[in-house]
């Protein structure tokens, strides 16, 4: 068995209780005429401003403030809301100023991870992790160090522990796990003897466990993927190799689905391998289904994109066509070719004998810009350079399996004016009777598709989120997101320009806001 220790201090913030002034808008449920809706005015969309929903209970604003503690701290304000978006209660901690916070998990406490974000090297860093309890107002710190060079996989709060899953260069991948009662943490330390990255750290509350997809190298740019699984106590399953069978093909993103201790499918994307470029992941190319039973492997599943009933939607009939009819031409099976999409993949919906799988397609997209210089003869000459915008999604892809891995349907949602700086879900999934409802937020509207497995039930629609005044008019929204609540509840948060030439403060404002939003 081996493990680093390492003492963590347990400390108590000290909750600054003068703050009384009310900084937000606030919206009466009273108010007929008036959205479910808060609005915070800003500078800039750069700001720091974080939502997150606790719940029927209500949901917690943090943000990092520019006011100074001293030489090393800044204060970082947090505010709870209750479900009708009414402020309960605002305060302020200090935190350290080189700390911006990174993960989050949530249970009936809130626990945040605030890590470094400094230029400094060659050493550790000290992290800090926030509880923040709604119903009590209450805050709850921890401090502890972590490898210079960590790359987060994983962040969960379980049992009064938190689970950081860490990938470092050139070295084995770690969980650290803290105690925060007691205020200390052991770093276990997956494959001891060889260099290996988490690329997936999912919760199994089946058998209170994580279940961690490993990356491991077993020769120079020769890596495979072993299925490893930690306990809340920290004891470590041996690994189960995750084989592709065919070398040609690469396992991409993965997904757990667990039956029970010992039964456990795999789901996830794989790509075909290029001898041009070795160096470089392939992009995704379909679909795939295994089996973990007793810690071997069974069997294993694949689904080109193209096989799909709707490959057409996502590329084109013609593009479609035209690969069909050249792999009839030259007698090569379709699963040769592929539409080589990059992939966001969802976890897993099981229901009953079935399992839905969620995949969002996307595209870094960036943009040109010159600038003149001038060599050492005093000659002008034009420099080009490209700048990274964001990621360009554009569909959602539904699959529906069975347990042999065989698909039973397929359909798909066009996503429009979806750029972001985040890869994180932007499509959510919802049950409405028999039918299933798809929807994002994109330009101050709510996108939606309702389908029922294959069939259409009504085609891609949008409807524009309610503003603060019926005057005001949408000039531009950035870093929108929809998120689930609680029942049939969604919120929707972003940053948005709004102009209003009734408005005696000015015609433009640009605001942070928040509102609720319920599906019927």
């Amino acid at each position: 068995m081996h493990f680093e220790r390492r003492t963590v201090s347990f400390i108590l913030f000290f909750v600054f209780w003068g703050l009384t002034t009310r900084l937000f808008a606030q919206v009466s449920p009273g108010d007929n005429d008036m959205p479910l809706r808060v609005e915070i005015p800003t500078s800039s969309d750069q700001g720091t401003y974080r939502v997150i929903p606790m719940g029927a209970n209500g949901l917690v604003l943090f943000f990092k403030s520019n006011e100074k503690v001293g030489d090393s701290l800044v204060k970082w304000y947090f505010a709870f809301y209750n479900h009708n978006l009414k402020q309960q209660w605002i305060k302020s901690i200090n935190i350290q100023a080189d700390l911006d916070y990174r993960k989050g998990s949530v249970s009936d406490t809130l626990c945040l991870g605030f890590f470094y974000s400094g230029k400094e090297k060659e050493t550790d860093h000290t992290f800090m992790i926030i509880r923040l309890i709604p119903a009590t107002a209450s805050f709850l710190g921890n401090i502890g160090l972590i490898r210079e060079g960590a790359e987060l996989a994983g962040f969960e709060f379980k049992e009064d522990k938190v689970f950081i899953a860490y990938n470092l260069k050139n070295m084995s991948s770690r969980v650290l796990i803290m105690n925060l009662a007691r205020g200390t943490a052991v770093n276990r330390i997956l494959t001891p003897d060889t260099i290996s990255s988490i690329s997936t750290f999912q919760v199994d509350s089946l058998g209170r466990r994580f279940l961690i997809a490993l990356r491991k190298m077993v020769k120079k740019n020769s890596w495979e993927i072993f299925l490893h699984s930690l306990s809340y106590e920290g004891d470590q399953m041996p690994g189960t190799l995750i084989s592709a069978i065919n070398p040609e093909i690469e396992i991409q993103s993965l997904r757990f689905c667990p039956q029970d201790e010992k039964n456990i499918y795999l789901f996830g994307t794989y790509g075909i391998r290029s001898s041009g470029k070795k160096n470089l992941p392939p992009p995704s190319t379909g679909f795939f289904l295994s089996k973990i039973q007793d810690h071997q492997q069974k069997d294993i599943h694949f689904l080109n994109f193209l096989e799909l009933k709707n490959a057409a939607n996502l590329l084109g009939d013609r593009d479609v066509i035209s690969l069909k009819k050249k792999s009839i031409k030259k007698k090569r099976d379709i699963n040769s070719y592929s539409l080589d999409f990059n992939i966001f993949l969802h976890p897993v919906i099981s229901k009953k004998d079935q399992f839905l799988l969620m995949a969002e397609t996307y595209n870094p997209q960036y943009h040109s810009e010159n600038f003149t210089d001038f060599d050492f003869y005093g000659r002008p000459f034009t420099n080009t350079y490209s700048v990274f915008d964001g990621y360009r999604f554009t569909n959602a892809i539904l699959a529906c399996f069975n347990k042999d891995g065989v698909l039973q349907w397929d359909n798909t949602m066009e996503i429009r004016n979806l750029l972001t700086s985040e890869l994180v879900p932007r499509v959510q999934i919802r049950q409405s009777g028999e039918n299933l409802v798809l929807s994002y937020l994109s330009e101050g509207k709510i996108a939606s598709k309702v389908v029922n497995c294959d069939k259409v039930i009504e085609k891609l629609d949008f409807s524009p989120l309610d503003l603060m005044f019926s005057e005001d008019k949408l000039l531009e929204e950035t870093k929108s997101l929809m998120v689930p609540w609680y029942g049939n509840y969604y919120l929707c948060y972003g940053y948005q320009i709004i102009k209003n030439i009734n408005r005696s403060e000015g015609a433009k404002r640009l605001v942070f806001y928040f509102t609720k939003v319920q599906f019927q």
